[in-house]
């Protein structure tokens, strides 16, 4: 079976690069394999890789023929593969620890609610004794739920934009290709 023209392109980033230093921050003095990658590289790299399929995606990183070092190019791709590997683990588990902490918040306040009704419905009215009490409890219990659901429903959707770049990249094939 053919992979169509479309198709096949429809998943390649292809990138110009004026050397290898163009990936890595300018700031690091470290070697290759450790270097941090550069924040202008990856949002290049996330604007390019916005609307493309989850399918596997191919890299090409184009460099001049006279600057290609093939030894430092598969430390390279190994580096870049960790990278995305690693902060696709890192933003995974981040969303996880948000929604379990929005859950656990709602949930103390749905608790808080449910204790609130009893103990209203056996102790009786003193007036304003208990009533501004009760009104501050029943404040705090809304706020606990819906700043759980916030957590859950909001913060998680703002991850998912580096949760679903990262899941894409993860997979990717890179290669450096010259003109």
């Amino acid at each position: 079976m053919k992979t169509s023209y479309k198709f096949k392109y429809a998943s390649e980033i292809s990138l110009w690069l004026d050397g290898y230093n163009d990936l890595f921050s300018d700031f690091d003095p470290r070697p290759y394999q450790e270097k941090a990658v550069s924040s202008d590289f990856l949002d290049e790299l996330k604007r390019a890789a916005r609307d493309k399929p989850f399918d596997k995606i191919s890299l090409k990183l184009l460099l001049q023929k006279s600057k290609r070092k093939l030894n430092d190019e598969k430390i390279i791709k190994n580096r870049l593969e960790h990278h995305f590997k690693h902060h696709y683990d890192i933003v995974k588990e981040e969303k996880r620890k948000i929604i379990k902490k929005g859950v656990f918040v709602a949930l103390t306040g749905l608790i808080l609610l449910f204790i609130l009704v009893y103990f209203g419905s056996i102790i009786p009215n003193y007036g304003a004794l208990t009533d501004y009490p009760i009104r501050l409890v029943e404040i705090m219990i809304w706020f606990l739920f819906w700043e759980g659901m916030n957590m859950v429903l909001f913060e998680t959707k703002i991850l998912n934009h580096n949760l679903d770049f990262y899941k894409k990249m993860s997979k990717c094939d890179v290669s450096f290709h010259h003109f």
